[in-house]
């Protein structure tokens, strides 16, 4: 994504294909392992019910989830998510917000499987490579029949045209 913003004189939106598709993949590990409530009147688990969890333990995180929680025409707590990872790399804030919830080990293991993606190393690193993203300019749709909707399918295509690592080692 970052290479391919460079040379770019205006701020990346939707129709940007890296941008979109990082927003997919970072969709599908905030979701990855969430813990499924057991009992007939259970309610699935969302990474908006987490995010509304970590608003009440880290003040910096807090005005992001309002700002998206008044947002009217988005309805599902997908849509909220969504929402919100949008709001939170536009402020050029998601490595922080990210951060700052993976800080919350009581909360992510309430939430979260142990072998969830935000439960383990990697989202630290993940976290670490967010960080060059406060760098570009974005410009992101907030319409909620669009984020409540929206099918979050990863094409894997765009990783592998490139081809370099099938090449053999000469």
């Amino acid at each position: 994504l970052i290479e391919s913003a460079i040379g770019f004189s205006e701020k990346l939106g939707d129709d940007h294909l890296p941008l979109a598709q990082l927003c997919n993949v970072l969709e599908h590990g905030f979701r990855h392992g969430l813990r499924e409530r057991k009992g007939p009147f259970a309610q699935v688990r969302t990474f908006w019910g987490f995010l509304e969890s970590v608003e009440k333990a880290c003040q910096r995180v807090e005005p992001s989830v309002r700002i998206v929680r008044g947002f009217p025409v988005v309805r599902t707590p997908q849509g909220r998510s969504r929402a919100w990872l949008r709001v939170a790399l536009m402020d050029k804030q998601l490595a922080e917000f990210l951060k700052d919830c993976l800080g919350q080990e009581a909360l992510l293991a309430e939430w979260y499987e142990p072998w969830a993606f935000l439960r383990s190393e990697e989202a630290m690193v993940v976290c670490g490579l967010l960080v060059g993203l406060s760098f570009i300019d974005m410009d992101l749709s907030l319409q909620g029949a669009y984020l409540d909707t929206l099918c979050t399918t990863i094409d894997y295509s765009l990783y592998l045209k490139d081809g370099n690592y099938l090449k053999a080692v000469e």
